[in-house]
């Protein structure tokens, strides 16, 4: 009795980390980068466009060209407000 209790669990088991797995690998190839516009960070850290080219200048922050357009990376954006190179006003 007890092994066709297991051998029960191990299929549920292994059917539920099977579509666990298909869900975590679906989501992962689906996310793209998040980017701002300057007007954007600007906005979101309460600084002035000469600031943000101060702070671009100085390496606090990193500049992507794409296209013609100048982007920030979201994720350097939320690691600046949290490691204090820019400081979110709420």
């Amino acid at each position: 009795m007890e092994d066709i209790l297991t051998k029960i669990l191990d299929y549920v088991i292994d059917g539920v980390s099977e579509r666990l797995q298909a869900k975590i690998d679906e989501r992962g190839t689906t996310k793209e980068p998040k980017y701002y516009s300057r007007d954007e960070v600007c906005r979101l850290l309460h600084i002035t466009p000469p600031t943000l080219l101060k702070y671009t200048k100085n390496h606090w922050l990193t500049a992507h060209r794409i296209d013609r357009r100048v982007l920030y990376d979201a994720i350097e954006i939320d690691n600046a407000v949290k490691y204090g190179v820019a400081k979110r006003k709420r």
